[in-house]
């Protein structure tokens, strides 16, 4: 009976990071593909959500956790193995890109709308939407004055 509620969560837990992975990489997609598609078409205003560029991170993260969890308790292969260093690597790296490609991205976002004839509307302030920060850029400096940021 204590190996059923043990494999029962082991189950629950490898099926929550699945969904964790798969909606954060699903969401990053998709803003990911709006934001390319808003500059494509040459918006007035540009949204960059930092939040949105974390989600890949955490997709990543999750799928390392489920990776080495999967390898280490499902398949009960030894610690010592290259593979699962590997997967260790995996995971630290995957922790670090978390946090630091929001960062990478801001700059990365910055220079790319740049090139595009954007620029940042109101640099000294940083827009909290639900708490996010969030940068508008625009080509009309008008439009960044009068904070009218509806695309």
């Amino acid at each position: 009976s204590s190996d059923l509620k043990d494999l029962a969560k082991k189950i629950t837990i490898a099926l929550f990071l699945g969904a964790c992975s798969t909606i954060s990489l699903y969401y990053f997609k998709k803003y990911f593909l709006a934001f390319l598609s808003a500059v494509e078409k040459e918006l007035p205003v540009v949204e960059y959500v930092t939040f949105d560029f974390f989600l890949v991170g955490i997709g990543l993260f999750c799928i390392s956790i489920l990776m080495l969890g999967t390898y280490e308790t499902i398949l009960k292969k030894p610690p010592n193995t290259l593979f699962h260093k590997t997967l260790l690597y995996f995971l630290v790296g995957s922790f670090v890109f978390a946090l630091s490609e929001p960062i990478i991205a801001r700059y990365s976002v910055d220079y790319f709308l740049s090139k595009k004839g954007y620029s940042l509307c109101l640099d000294e302030k940083v827009y909290l939407v639900g708490g996010v920060p969030t940068y508008y850029y625009s080509k009309d400096q008008s439009l960044c004055e009068s904070g009218q940021f509806d695309e």
